[in-house]
């Protein structure tokens, strides 16, 4: 994915910070593992994760729901969040892009 986005920003001679961000929006959407993984969805994750022997992803994705969930007790974040589809994750990482544009110098 590095690759990919290194030779997509090269097209530019002076990339700036929201063009980074869309060309990773497009690179990310591309991948359907990154996408997966950012998605939740087991079907794709389940065979990668199961291919892994020792404990590193289950690890990490236990600490982050225990995380989150303690956030929720605690009333720090709503409880309402629920899965994403792909126009939601494109739409987040796309209202990111917009951000990071309204603080570049013309």
């Amino acid at each position: 994915m590095a690759d990919v986005s290194r030779a997509l920003l090269e097209e530019t001679e002076h990339p700036s910070l929201s063009r980074a961000y869309a060309v990773g929006v497009q690179v990310l959407l591309d991948d359907p593992l990154m996408t997966a993984a950012f998605l939740g969805d087991h079907g794709v994750l389940g065979s990668c994760i199961g291919a892994v022997h020792d404990d590193r992803y289950r690890a990490r994705h236990h600490l982050a729901v225990e995380w989150i969930a303690t956030l929720q007790d605690r009333g720090a974040l709503s409880t309402r969040v629920g899965p994403l589809t792909r126009h939601d994750l494109r739409s987040a990482i796309e209202a990111l892009a917009v951000l990071v544009s309204s603080i570049e110098m013309d």
